[in-house]
């Protein structure tokens, strides 16, 4: 072989291996990361590398970081209002790494507090109760349930009396009475104003919004009434059940899957589940890990999945227009924003 071949050989072989070098250090050995964020919009990707390098994109959906190293990495996604996810992996050489994030809502607990105003507006009709009381020598035993609409309500129980009445801080009307009657407990319901109360034998509520009294055939201690979207119908919560109440038919259905439960305006269900209920916990198929668990219960599909959890002491909930509110154990009442409930 002649020398000139010899090189050529050579100089191809050169070639050649050059070219296996950059296919296998630059080509071969790099590997691909898919990202899906199920539907969701501008949420913020970083990729923190192992030797500390780092990119960001921002993610409409679907996202991807094309020929990266095989190293270890640290993806972070956030977006405002949602928890932030971290996830760390190795991208191994020639592979795509398939990504799915299901970032959830960052619910947060707020008091809800009495403003200035609405002190100053129950002290200015405590007075107006007052001179009446003044005016007419009699004593008045008036107990204020707090303002809706404009207006403040208070009701008084003396002897075999019970009125409600209604005032705009100048004057005011009784708005309902029921004479006989002996009223043993009574309780309100702030967040849908609903006044509900015990006699010796009977037990009934009053529905501010509607200016109407219904009387509830149950033998169970009242524990709580509560609004739903539905027309004419109620949520009982008596000692023993809760109970779906129509008040057009006097129906009542039982509940027995949840602690308490409100229905949304969408006509879903969120289910209260205490974690002390085991049976409750293994009926419906979820973990106990001793945390209260609020539920999102899809009636038409059957479908129901755990959009919160907590260690907090929620006893019960409320649906309040497009906001969702609930009583602690001391009976303080909280708004739980950003619940995802779509």
């Amino acid at each position: 072989m002649s020398n000139r071949n010899l090189a050529f050989l050579i100089l191809i072989s050169f070639c050649a291996a050059i070219i296996w070098a950059i296919y296998y250090f630059f080509i071969a050995n790099v590997g691909n990361i898919e990202i899906d964020v199920w539907g969701l919009k501008w949420v913020k990707i970083e990729l923190n590398w192992q030797f500390q390098n780092n990119e960001t994109i921002t993610c409409d959906n679907k996202c991807s970081f094309i020929k990266k190293p095989p190293i270890n990495y640290t993806l972070i996604a956030t977006k405002d209002t949602y928890k932030i996810q971290k996830i760390n992996f190795k991208l191994e050489r020639s592979n795509t790494k398939k990504i799915q994030l299901t970032l959830s809502k960052d619910v947060q607990s707020e008091s809800v507090k009495i403003t200035k105003e609405e002190r100053l507006k129950t002290l200015k009709y405590n007075k107006l109760i007052a001179s009446k009381s003044e005016d007419s020598w009699i004593e008045v035993e008036r107990i204020v349930i707090w303002n809706y609409n404009w207006k403040i309500y208070s009701y008084t129980n003396k002897e075999d009396m019970f009125y409600i009445y209604e005032s705009d801080w100048e004057s005011e009307n009784e708005v309902f009475s029921q004479k006989e009657l002996k009223v043993k407990n009574l309780w309100i319901n702030v967040v849908d104003w609903i006044i509900y109360y015990n006699t010796q034998e009977d037990k009934y509520f009053f529905d501010i919004k509607l200016k109407s009294n219904f009387k509830i055939d149950l033998s169970d201690e009242l524990i709580l009434v509560k609004k739903t979207p539905i027309n004419a119908k109620y949520i009982i919560n008596t000692i023993n059940w809760i109970y779906l109440y129509n008040t057009e038919n006097s129906d009542y259905s039982r509940n027995t899957l949840y602690d308490d439960f409100i229905v949304l305006n969408s006509w879903k269900i969120l289910g209260l589940i205490y974690p002390e209920s085991i049976e409750k916990l293994s009926i419906l198929n979820f973990d106990n890990n001793k945390k209260t668990k609020i539920i999102l219960h899809d009636i038409s599909t059957i479908s129901r999945k755990v959009i919160y959890e907590t260690t907090m002491n929620i006893k019960y909930i409320f649906n309040d227009s497009w906001e969702v509110k609930y009583l602690d154990k001391n009976m303080k009442l909280y708004n739980l924003k950003q619940l995802d409930i779509e």
